[in-house]
């Protein structure tokens, strides 16, 4: 990615969290942009995996609200801890919303 803060597939804000996948992609929790995106390696540019590639948040499962913590397991299905909204988002492989699996509520 470039150095400079922004929304486009080359660019991150506030990257937070990575994940290894098993065929070494690189996957970044890019807090700001309420997103996560993947790298194939020596790839300049990144695949928004989870959330939306424009940067936008809201709260149904189709989108984050500043990601931190990614895990990944053996099948590259992601865990997400959604911290705008206190969830963690279970985001499958290929899939374009998420599910909640675990959140506090009041």
């Amino acid at each position: 990615p470039n150095r400079t803060a922004g929304i486009r597939s080359d660019q991150l804000n506030n990257p937070y969290g990575i994940a290894i996948g098993y065929n070494n992609t690189v996957y970044i929790s890019d807090q700001s942009n309420h997103r996560i995106q993947k790298y194939m390696i020596n790839a300049v540019n990144g695949t928004t995996v989870a959330g939306y590639s424009n940067g936008t948040s809201c709260s149904d499962s189709s989108c984050l609200w500043r990601p931190l913590g990614i895990d990944i397991d053996e099948n590259e299905n992601l865990y997400i801890a959604d911290t705008g909204y206190h969830r963690v988002q279970y985001w499958a492989n290929g899939a374009t919303i998420g599910k909640t699996i675990a959140e506090v509520t009041s």
